[in-house]
């Protein structure tokens, strides 16, 4: 079954991209209590020359997925402001990674 994902942009590009949003977002669900986990993020890998990327995200409980757009949207995370809305494409179950 597909589901509309949380599409995040603006993220620094760096190697430790994943892991530093991660712990953003943890910090975020556990500053607001959300008894959610995090099912699947993906960040997508760009050239050392680009200075921003983009990820998804997915959520244990997809009915939280507008909370955390409006809890990331707009934060200013490693010197850049996030720009965080629900992915209008839907992202086929088969294609992501648990």
């Amino acid at each position: 079954m597909a589901q509309h994902d949380i599409m995040i942009s603006s993220i620094t590009n760096e190697a430790r991209a994943e892991q530093h949003l991660r712990e953003l977002i943890e910090d975020k669900l556990q500053a607001y209590q959300l008894a959610v986990d995090i099912v699947w993020l993906n960040v997508h890998r760009s050239p050392s020359s680009v200075n921003t990327t983009y990820g998804f995200l997915r959520l244990s409980d997809s009915s939280q997925h507008q909370r955390i757009v409006e809890l990331l949207n707009g934060v200013n995370h490693r010197n850049h402001q996030l720009n965080v809305k629900i992915n209008p494409i839907s992202t086929p179950s088969s294609r992501t990674k648990v």
